[in-house]
């Protein structure tokens, strides 16, 4: 008589990243704790930190889409940058800091906090010696700057990143102009910042797109 014996495997339980559980947890916790000393140290009540500045001020739904629209676009490419970026770290590729696709993530979340806090406006009214034109110039050579220090590992994705600055020194010359919010001014103004904001978009998800495609066939040799 036969007798077969099995044998069961026990199972084995995935790794789970303890640092990258509680790292969450710890930002969240800091951004409150920033708030809570804020709110002893000057005065501003955290409902104002955390309420939708539309809702305080009873603003229609649509107010400030165009602008929203603008934002999350950026923050999205922040983010398909900083991935792509960091895995080509964990796949041993080469550290971030040599990637472009990392310093193009830090570029453009510079863009997104200046285009969401208005950060070249609050500047000057914190600094008055400081110009708004000097603060929105700096903004523009460090994204200038990082393009021509990467510029042998963006060349193929580099026809939308020219027109996207070309755009934003646009908008930037006509917000520059004098004018009292008329309807052409901030079709000119707005309209040239989105468009260079979408074209900045489509410039690191090309980009992206183009790294992850070079990962499959030669994963050591990408450069991005």
């Amino acid at each position: 008589m036969n007798t077969k014996m099995i044998v069961r495997r026990k199972r084995q339980l995935p790794e789970v990243d303890a640092a990258g559980l509680l790292m969450p947890l710890v930002i969240t916790l800091v951004v409150f704790m920033l708030a809570l000393l804020a709110q002893q140290n000057a005065g501003v009540e955290i409902a104002a930190l955390t309420e939708d500045a539309g809702v305080l001020e009873n603003k229609s739904w649509f107010t400030g889409v165009i602008s929203t629209l603008g934002i999350c676009l950026l923050a999205g490419a922040s983010g398909i940058a900083y991935f792509a970026g960091n895995f080509r770290k964990s796949i041993g590729a080469g550290p971030r800091r040599t990637s472009a696709l990392y310093w193009l993530s830090l570029c453009s979340l510079l863009l997104l906090m200046d285009d969401a806090f208005l950060l070249h406006e609050t500047l000057t009214e914190q600094l008055p010696f400081l110009p708004e034109a000097v603060t929105q110039g700096s903004i523009g050579a460090i994204i200038i700057a990082t393009l021509v220090l990467f510029r042998k590992a963006i060349a193929n994705s580099f026809i939308y990143a020219v027109p996207a600055i070309i755009c934003w020194t646009i908008s930037v010359s006509v917000d520059m102009l004098p004018h009292e919010n008329a309807a052409n001014f901030l079709i000119a103004e707005d309209g040239s910042k989105l468009l260079g904001i979408v074209l900045w978009f489509r410039f690191i998800t090309d980009l992206a797109t183009r790294y992850f495609a070079a990962m499959r066939t030669t994963p050591a040799a990408s450069s991005n």
